[in-house]
């Protein structure tokens, strides 16, 4: 993942997740999006995206979602258990209309 995000509108922002499950476990996660409101001083609730894994894959039951709404700013998206107990979390900014900074290749001889 990048640690900042270049938005533009209409742009979709994903989460990605692969959580171990081990053989014959059926069961749900929760993808919890969240921006930091500078006001508060606090995380605010953007969207819980809910969806379920089948155990009984190497590597992991993997799975993605998405919002489209954004605003500037820190945001995280965590991956939760449906008790809300947080199993992983990427945190990442958004920058709306910005330009991503052109990758540099060094060779040092």
């Amino acid at each position: 993942s990048d640690t900042t995000y270049h938005y533009t509108h209409g742009d979709r922002v994903y989460c990605y997740a692969s959580v171990f499950a081990p053989s014959g476990l059926k069961t749900s996660v929760v993808h919890k999006w969240e921006y930091y409101d500078k006001n508060s001083g606090a995380w605010t609730l953007h969207e819980k995206i809910p969806y379920s894994i089948i155990g009984d894959r190497d590597g992991g039951y993997r799975g993605y979602s998405f919002i489209e709404s954004v605003r500037d700013g820190s945001w995280r998206c965590s991956v939760e258990t449906p008790r809300g107990q947080v199993i992983g979390r990427a945190t990442f900014k958004i920058e709306t209309g910005s330009v991503p900074k052109p990758l540099v290749s060094r060779v040092d001889i």
